[in-house]
């Protein structure tokens, strides 16, 4: 009986074709043996069984299987509070036509834990770099400060305003990957999938629901109306719910459980200073197919550098590191590589002494006339809140003055009325002994009296 894996074989090599193209032709070709011959039994091939074939099969035509877009390799976070991915998105549903006079607000920040899957939502008006930077804020004072905030190229978040924020944050590395920020648009998914559900039940601005469902997603209880008990639902990756994974005694388990859902089906050949690769860029909705996904033009690595478990990649041209991933190594022809060996030596040392410079000092930006209006704003408001500061503990130690001096008069006086009342209690001893000897020295004399009697 032949399989499922050689009719999606045969059906791929007769007419070639996408995913999508090869499943309805087997259906077509099921439908019409049945119809032909009714004891015919049908293949049950099913998207995962062609998903699979493609991801697995080496014979496909380059421009079909295309591994740079369908093989990634998974990232695992160390531990909480190491990577956090944050997303921009809009929510519209049943908000502007319902609220014409006071609009919710129709965009978002959504961040997530990458190894906790911990989500907060902050709720923003406009899309610009001052929201993007007080709606991080408001992120790190719920969530915590992450090691790495990893972002995808927005608009605002390649701004001079949000790079000046990174500046100041230096215990907090910006990477900004060319692609998606796939850890936030998951949970982004899910957000809205339950948004869409309270909102179509009951139409309210979509804020008000906004703590019921983060406390949905992160403690992972599903409640119903005929149910008595909530029934927690874990995550699929790390086994737990995200309030659990949060506890330090379950950070060994839900290692544990990422590594195993771990996928590595994409080999990286090894670079170095000097190979010339190909950057990745976003293609446009009117984009024509005709242009790649990569740059036309190869660049040259100039340098390589590791910084919090990860391997970045500087390239002449480029403003930020890449990842390895962003960068697709251009192989030349044997005619180019062997007109390139005479000046391989030249270039691998000019690139190697300019990478070891750069290593050595911090690449200063470009002093724009924003930016200056940015850096000065930023010194203005931390010397204002600086003089705040000192004045406040000025206050502080003159009222704490005040009340020592208070405190101090307090005691001497409750002192002295000791020492006096001390003194009277030793007055009134002495005179009630005196008069004692006085009464015994009576009783005396009388019985003396009383003897020579």
């Amino acid at each position: 009986m032949t399989t499922k894996d050689q009719i999606i074989a045969s059906v791929y090599k007769k007419y070639l074709g996408s995913r999508s193209q090869t499943l309805d032709r087997i259906k077509s070709d099921d439908k019409k043996k049945s119809e032909a011959d009714p004891s015919y039994v049908k293949s049950g091939i099913t998207k995962q069984d062609v998903d699979k074939w493609f991801l697995t099969n080496d014979q496909l035509a380059p421009a079909t299987k295309a591994p740079y877009k369908t093989k990634f390799n998974s990232f695992v976070a160390p531990g909480p509070k190491h990577t956090f991915q944050v997303d921009l998105f809009n929510f519209r549903y049943e908000q502007e036509i319902n609220f014409k006079k006071n609009p919710p607000p129709p965009h978002g920040l959504v961040c997530v834990d990458v190894f906790t899957k911990q989500v907060h939502v902050v709720p923003l008006q406009d899309k610009t770099a001052v929201s993007w930077r007080d709606g991080l804020e408001q992120l790190i004072a719920k969530m915590g400060r992450p090691q790495i905030i990893m972002t995808d190229p927005d608009a605002s978040i390649t701004s001079v305003e949000i790079d000046e924020w990174f500046r100041r944050n230096k215990d907090i590395k910006h990477i900004m990957t060319r692609r998606h920020a796939s850890f936030a648009e998951r949970e982004l998914r899910e957000f809205k999938q339950i948004m869409y559900r309270k909102i179509k039940n009951e139409v309210k601005p979509w804020p008000q629901y906004l703590d019921e469902v983060l406390l949905r997603m992160n403690t992972g209880r599903h409640s119903k109306d005929d149910d008595e008990d909530d029934k927690v639902y874990p995550h699929a990756t790390i086994g737990l719910p995200p309030d659990e994974a949060v506890k330090p005694e379950n950070w060994f388990e839900v290692h544990n459980n990422i590594e195993i859902h771990a996928k590595y089906r994409r080999k990286y050949p090894e670079l170095k200073v000097g190979d010339k690769v190909k950057v990745y860029r976003q293609r446009g909705v009117l984009t024509k197919e005709v242009v790649g996904d990569y740059k036309y033009d190869a660049s040259v690595i100039t340098n390589i550098f590791r910084s919090l478990g990860q391997t970045f990649y500087k390239v002449e041209g480029e403003g930020k590191p890449l990842l390895r991933s962003d960068i697709l190594l251009f192989k030349e022809n044997e005619d180019t590589a062997r007109g390139a060996e005479a000046q391989e030596g030249q270039v691998s040392v000019f690139t190697q002494r300019v990478a070891d410079q750069r290593d050595q000092r911090e690449e200063e930006p470009y002093m724009s006339y924003r930016r200056k209006r940015i850096i000065a704003r930023e010194n203005n408001k931390e010397l204002r809140e600086s003089r705040a500061k000192l004045a406040s503990e000025a206050k502080e130690a003159v009222k704490k003055a005040k009340s020592d001096a208070k405190e101090s008069l307090l005691k001497g006086r409750k002192t002295k009325g000791a020492i006096a009342s001390a003194k009277a209690k030793v007055k009134d001893e002495s005179e009630w002994d005196d008069l004692a000897r006085a009464i015994a020295e009576r009783a005396r004399l009388r019985k003396q009296a009383q003897g020579s009697l």
